[in-house]
């Protein structure tokens, strides 16, 4: 981290320090200025999910050493106490209260929103700062003033999503699949929002189907579906299940737009969505191909560190790190902490300018990225648009697209 993207940090880290007191009135959670700074990482590091924790966790690491070599030994960086949680939402609970036990001043947690929802009695019953790197359910951050998040929500998502079908795609008829799973929330509740997002924004919801993941066979549901004359498909599912139904509405003939959330990000959309997936997007909180300094900077380090490139996952573990540092940095209890997570402002992240706000959610570039042949005939993944911030809560920048 260096030159003008550093000043900036800088610039950000002393706004975030200056709303609060450092003497401030100690709570029951506290510590001196001579006790070190301990930050928990409660993640899934072994279990079904252990690869998205591994790679959340180099995320943390590769911004605490960016930390390291651009402050030097003048200043104090947090020791990390990481605990394994298994993906269990029952062994996020448990770790949280230890670490609350060993003096931790806050805790980042999780991979699934699940992780982030089985803590959120912690955190009020401790006072205890908890921030969720990738879990975007609302309820997260709803009625909690001690839990934040470092990604998108899922009504951030869906807004925006919406935004694009509507006003940048002009589609006037949308189709929805809603996932029946018992344990699917994130894609029924994004399926939902979505659709009625879309329909706030003038257009009209031409009907819905229910699937399951399990299911190889989607077409009686896409046939009935686009037998409404749809303009857009939106299949809120994960990247196996997301790439057979494209595949499978091509076949059916359907030609208009396919839209899906950050929930299709992975290789498996690519291996099963066949080789001409046509006109097909999808929500993301990182995208490479912003090429931004900042993120040019971290994509640098990260690579000398781990020797890969990394993902949305270790992105969003290095983002919330740094926003880890700034709220915690010469903060000396927990409301102080909680303060400045809601203060902080411009912040340049790897994805764009993040800002907190009073709620506990950070509003932030969402990126909808597209499928196109690249130079060898391969499928890749591209970014497509930019949805900022601006775009979706000021009506003045969608007033001329009605």
């Amino acid at each position: 981290m260096s030159g003008k993207f550093w000043r900036r940090f800088r610039t950000a880290l002393v706004l975030s320090a200056a709303v609060v007191g450092i003497a401030g009135c100690a709570g029951p959670r506290s510590r001196s200025a001579e006790d070190p700074l301990r930050i928990g990482v409660v993640l899934p590091l072994s279990g079904e999910d252990a690869q998205a924790g591994k790679q959340i966790l180099d995320g943390i690491r590769c911004a605490h050493e960016m930390l390291r070599r651009d402050l030097g030994k003048d200043v104090q960086l947090p020791e990390l106490v990481v605990k394994d949680d298994r993906g269990q939402a029952g062994k996020a609970d448990a770790a949280v209260r230890e670490l609350a036990d060993r003096g931790v001043a806050a805790v980042l947690v999780g991979y699934r929103s699940s992780e982030a929802l089985a803590v959120k009695s912690a955190a009020a019953e401790l006072k205890l700062p908890i921030l969720a790197p990738t879990a975007t359910n609302d309820g997260v951050t709803a009625r909690n003033p001690y839990m934040f998040r470092a990604s998108f929500s899922d009504s951030q998502q869906a807004k925006a999503l919406a935004y694009y079908a509507r006003y940048r795609r002009r589609c006037g008829r949308m189709g929805v699949l809603l996932n029946l799973d018992e344990n699917a929330v994130y894609s029924r509740d994004l399926g939902r929002q979505t659709a009625q997002e879309f329909v706030n924004f003038g257009g009209r919801l031409a009907g819905s189907a229910g699937f399951r993941e399990s299911m190889t066979d989607f077409r009686p549901q896409l046939r009935d579906l686009l037998a409404a004359g749809l303009d857009v498909l939106f299949v809120p599912a994960y990247p196996a299940c997301a790439g057979r139904i494209v595949r499978q509405a091509r076949e059916l003939g359907y030609r208009g737009l396919i839209l899906g959330g950050d929930g299709w990000n992975g290789a498996e959309f690519l291996k099963e969505c066949g080789k001409q997936p046509g006109d097909v997007a999808f929500s993301a909180v990182y995208s490479p191909d912003l090429h931004s300094p900042a993120q040019e900077q971290f994509v640098r380090l990260f690579q000398e560190l781990n020797h890969r490139a990394p993902s949305v996952n270790e992105a969003l573990g290095f983002e919330a790190m740094m926003l880890m540092f700034m709220a915690t940095r010469e903060a000396y209890d927990s409301d102080q902490i909680r303060e400045r997570f809601a203060q902080i402002r411009s912040y340049p992240g790897v994805s764009g300018e993040v800002q907190m706000t009073a709620d506990g959610d950070s509003q932030r570039n969402i990126f909808i990225n597209i499928v196109e042949p690249g130079a060898d005939g391969k499928l890749e993944v591209k970014m497509g648009e930019i949805i900022a911030p601006v775009m979706l809560y000021r009506p003045e920048h969608m007033s001329h697209l009605r």
